[in-house]
This record gives C-alpha cells, structure tokens and sequence, in this order.
C-alpha cells in the first residue's frame, strides 16, 4: 500500500505552472553530458573513441593517479560525500543497466546548471537530506534507456527523432516532478549559450575577447573559463595542503561546473540559438529545437568540420568532438593538482603547473557566479587568464558559434500567448430525424466553410511530434449549405487537456490525492503526460491510447474530447434562429509547421456533429474536415 504525504498544495500549483508556463532548453540531456565526461574520463588507450586528427592524447598514468587522489580526498573530507559519491573517479552510473547507487564524477556536470545554480548549490544538492540527485538519476537512466531502444527499432530516422523527442519531452515532466526547482531554473537559460560572433570575429583570439569582455552578457564560453579557473585554483591548493578534502570537493564541484558549460559549447541549438539572444524566449527556444533536431555545419576553431546536433540528437561525432575537449579540461586539472606536464621551454615533465599559469591564477580571483541569474555580466579578469595558452588549448576544440549579423533562419517555438486564425472546409451528410409530427429519417450533405479567431497559450515546441499542449478559446463563424437551404453559424470553439473526461484540469488536485503514485508532484507529471498524449477510445481511458507517428511533425491520433465547437444557426432568407449544433473531433490526421513568426498545422479530421435544425430536425453525424490552422506568438 503506498501512503501519500500530506500534498503540498504549493508544489503542486508550482508543478502545473511550469508545464504552462515554462519550457527546458538545455544543451544536452543528463545522459548525453554523462555520456561526454566518462569518454574522456574512461578511454585510456586513445584510439578507440578519438580520432588522431584531434590530437587527443589518452590521460597518462600520472594524470589518472592526480585525478584518482582527487576525487579521493573530495570524498573522504565529508561522510556524507564518501557515502553518496561513488568510490571510483572513472565509475558508471548510468549504462549498466542496474538503478544507481552513487553518484559518478561523470555524472556531475550533468547536475550542474541544468539541477543547480552554482557549485555551492551543487555541493549542497549532493549532500541533501532526501537525496532527491538519485531521483534525478533514475530519470535520466530510464530516458536512456529509451534512447537505446528508440535506436534499434526499423524505422526511418524521422520517426526515430520524433520518437526521441517525445521521450524528451517526457523526461522534462519527470524531472520537474523529481527536482522541485527544475522549473524556476528554465525560466532564463540564456547563460547555456554562446554568444554569437561579431561579423568582424574570425578567430578564436577575437571571439574571446568579445565574450569575456568585463561587463558582457554572460554566456558559456565566459562560464567555463570562469569555473575552470576556480577548479585549477582550488586543484593547485589542495595538491599542498594538509587537509585537502574540502579543497579537492571545490576543485571538482566547480570543475563540473566547467565541464557542464564546455559541452554545451558543442551543441548546435546553442550555437546557433544564441543568434537569437535578444529575441523573445518563444523564437530563441524554436530556433535551439529545430537545430538540435536537424543539425548545424560544425566548423572548430582548429579547422575540424562535422554535423552537429543538440540535446537528445546526440552523434558520435558529437560525443567525440566534446569529450577531446573535456579530455584536455581534466588534464589540466590533473596538472594542478599534482601530475607531470611539461613547461615552454623544459625539456623534462615537472609535477604541478607551471611558473606562468600559477601567476596567472593568483593573479585573478573570479568570484562564484550564479548561473541560473539572467542579469549576470562578465566579470573583470576573465578575459585575462583566457589569455593563458591553456585556455586556447582547450577552447580550440569548440565550435565556432553563428555570426550575430546575418544570423542563421530562426523558427518559432510554441511557448507562450498567441493569437489563432484558422479556415476550414466540411463535407458530410448527417443523419436527420424530423419534428414530433414527420417520423421520417433521412441523410442530407452538408457542405461548410468556418473561420475561427481566438486566443491561446502553449507549451510545446517544433519537435514536440505527438506532445499537444495547446489550450485556446475563440469565436467562430460559419456558411452552411444543408441539403436545400442555408445556414450561419456563430459560436464558440475551446481546447483543454484532459486526464479522466473532457475539460477535467480543475480536477487534478483531487485525482492526486486518491491516486497511488507516490507523490503529489508526481502525480502532477503523470497527469501532464497522459493529458497531452492521444486519446482512447473512450474518454476514461478504459483502452490504450491510438496514435501513430509517421515523422517529427505529422501525426495521426484519436482527439476526441479535447476540443469542441458549439454554433447557434440562423437563416438568412428568413432572418430568423434556425437551430444549433455541436461539433466534436474524433480523429485528426495533423501535419505540422513553422517558421520564424508563425506555426501552425494541416488537419485533416473526422468529427461527430449533433444538434436540431427547425427545418430538418435532430441530426447526429460524421463530417471530414480540412483545416489550415496558424498561430502568431507574441514577438
């Protein structure tokens, strides 16, 4: 028997607010970045996962041994770390298929940023009282797990993609049940993306000197310089002090911070989305999905050119390309926190970093920033240690981000208010059962052409496939030709979500107390996934939901109870009330797009109509529709 807390009315209105209100545009998933950090961590041989045109070498035993002594003193400086903390720096928790037991150092950039708001947070998060990281954990294991089997099944890439994102759309939901400050940290993700180039910004040289000017916007790049620093900082104290336990967990809490910011650096919806820094979140998050689905020409600042994805679409080359990265990242904090590394102009390795970047490092003292803060600036003194050939060193490896002027094409993304238009033609022939006094029984073609005009709100996105999260409401008006005479109509047309029956959200709250899944959030997230999934075949859900997925954007589902149309008919000859009808869609074929102002669908639906014409009589039916929808967001 599962007992429920007492539901905290709170979290739950929280819950519901987020899936209205708010939308997650991190560069990678929780197992992509896992996945990037244990390649450069793991591959000791340097052949299997990194190309020799990369000029990755493996981590040498001394580095292994700096980095193993590491994460060794970060966990024996707290009992609470040593237990929560797995025992080895290069362990899996993510793909051996079993729950996870601990957390991994791989793991850890994965919580950074996207989970917490700074190293201090982070720090915190992994010593909490309810442990509520190993939930998170579990989330991620089972998107991944989706991930792998999405992967093998014998279907054309487009349905896979479409597949994957609904998966992520999933996992969204469940980690806002699972991380109750999930949503708040979606709200301004703008620091996760780079900076567009400067039209006049050609090398790495230039670009970092736009980006971590003192007083810019504060982006990835200027994050992963920032909290790499302060990780050699803490690394380089830690290799000379007494008790280095609490030294060596800073180094490797802010190190993951930095880690965290490099990778994204490798995602194509960040390094194109930022093109739209200034534009509304609904264009700037469209912008990143659509390229995180369908790919952005990679150019490195080193001259190497791939295909590059973002969060859920990871390639192999991605994974590549960022892990050379992180591989050099760690070696440089393997360096100072003891390991050999050769000095300009030393013929022999000396333990430790060099005379110059120790200076270096002294020189600057580059305050924690919080990352999830949307007024944030570059700090003074970043754009200085950048200077250090161990930043180019590292940086080198990362794409080179779109230009600022002329940006890359931008899509909307379906976040937000918006104002809908929509035409549509129907073809029937209803059923008519006459007044009391003509028992007769007759079918007559319907032929009809209606215009709608309303408002709405959504919280989809253009890879959001099957997902529909769109509520709205409008005036509708309608040209009936019903057998021998016509028809205007004017009503209404609304579309909610729905768990149990149609229109049932107010409801939600009392389904989460008798319902037995664990918690009240919990419940929240379940009710948000089944809501925006198609229907069965009755509204209560009796029988699986029917759906099928032929690409990213063209679906087809069973709808029904979630929308309807109710008109008052008149007729015009006689200028006088002719009688009502209800329409209610049952199958929608939908095929879906975008571009940078508008999106919208292509349906094509059956739907159940009812109602009394003074004329005919009781009528109930099918009609098939054609409708040309398009909704303007708010720019």
């Amino acid at each position: 028997m599962t007992i429920l807390r007492r539901p905290n009315l709170y979290a739950g209105a929280a819950t519901l607010g987020v899936l209205l209100f708010a939308r997650s545009a991190s560069a990678w998933t929780h197992n992509e970045h896992t996945r990037m950090t244990g390649m450069a961590i793991r591959d000791r041989g340097g052949s299997s996962d990194f190309p020799v045109r990369l000029h990755v070498p493996p981590l040498d035993a001394s580095a292994r041994r700096a980095l193993d002594a590491l994460w060794d003193a970060a966990r024996g400086g707290d009992p609470r770390r040593s237990k929560r903390l797995c025992a080895a720096v290069d362990d899996d928790d993510l793909s051996d298929g079993r729950a996870p037991t601990c957390i991994s150092m791989a793991s850890l950039p994965a919580f950074a940023a996207d989970h917490t708001c700074s190293p201090s947070d982070l720090g915190g998060a992994i010593v909490a009282r309810d442990n509520w990281p190993m939930r998170v954990l579990g989330v991620a294991q089972r998107f991944d797990a989706q991930v792998q089997d999405i992967g093998t099944w014998e279907v054309a890439e487009a349905e896979q993609k479409a597949e994957i994102a609904n998966a992520r759309r999933d996992q969204d939901l469940y980690l806002l049940a699972v991380d109750e400050q999930y949503v708040s940290r979606a709200q301004d993700n703008r620091s996760h993306f780079q900076l567009p180039r400067a039209p006049d910004v050609a090398t790495l040289g230039a670009y970092l000197a736009q980006a971590l000017e003192a007083g810019a916007q504060i982006n990835g790049t200027a994050l992963y310089v920032v909290y790499h620093q302060r990780a050699l900082r803490f690394a380089a104290a830690a290799a000379v002090a007494e008790r280095a336990g609490d030294l060596a967990w800073w180094a490797v809490l802010n190190e993951a911070y930095a880690l965290h910011f490099l990778e994204d650096a490798f995602a194509a919806g960040h390094i194109v989305g930022g093109s739209a820094w200034n534009e509304p979140d609904g264009l700037r998050l469209g912008t990143h999905d659509y390229y995180s689905a369908h790919g952005f020409p990679m150019v490195t600042w080193t001259g190497h050119t791939y295909p590059g994805f973002g969060d859920g679409f990871a390639s192999e080359d991605d994974y590549v390309h960022a892990a050379a990265a992180v591989r050099e990242s760690l070696r440089q904090l393997a360096r100072a926190a003891g390991a050999a590394g050769r000095c300009s102009g030393d013929g022999q390795k000396t333990a430790g970093l060099c005379a110059d970047e120790i200076a270096a490092l002294n020189a600057v003292d580059l305050p924690e920033i919080d990352s999830c803060a949307p007024a944030s600036t570059v700090p003074a003194g970043v754009a200085r240690f950048a200077r250090l050939p161990l930043m180019r060193q590292v940086l080198g490896h990362t794409p080179s981000p779109a230009l600022r002027v002329p940006p890359p094409p931008m899509f909307v993304g379906e976040s937000g208010f918006f104002v809908l238009a929509s035409a549509a033609v129907t073809f029937g022939a209803p059923l008519h059962h006459g007044e009391p006094g003509d028992p007769s029984t007759r079918f007559l073609a319907l032929a009809e052409a209606a215009t709608t005009f309303g408002v709405g709100f959504a919280t989809d996105g253009v890879t959001s496939g099957r997902r529909d999260s769109v509520f709205f409401g409008g005036l509708v008006g309608a040209a009936q030709a019903r057998g021998s005479s016509s028809r205007l109509g004017v009503g209404v047309k609304i579309r909610l979500p729905y768990v149990l029956f149609p229109a049932d959200i107010p409801l939600w709250p009392l389904y989460a107390l008798l319902s037995p899944c664990g918690s009240f959030r919990l419940c929240f997230t379940s009710f948000a996934e089944r809501s925006t999934r198609a229907s069965s075949l009755l509204p209560l859900g009796f029988l699986p939901p029917i759906e099928a997925q032929f690409n990213e954007r063209t679906t087809f589902k069973l709808d029904v109870g979630r929308e309807a149309s109710a008109l008052v008919l008149f007729d015009p000859g006689a200028g006088r009330y002719a009688g009502w009808e209800v329409t209610v869609p049952y199958l929608a074929f939908r095929t879906h797009w975008f571009d940078r102002d508008i999106a919208g669908d292509d349906l094509f639906g059956l739907s159940l109509r009812f109602g009394d014409d003074r004329e005919y009589g009781w009528f109930v039916g099918p009609s098939l529709t054609y409708t040309r929808i398009g909704r303007w967001y708010r720019q």
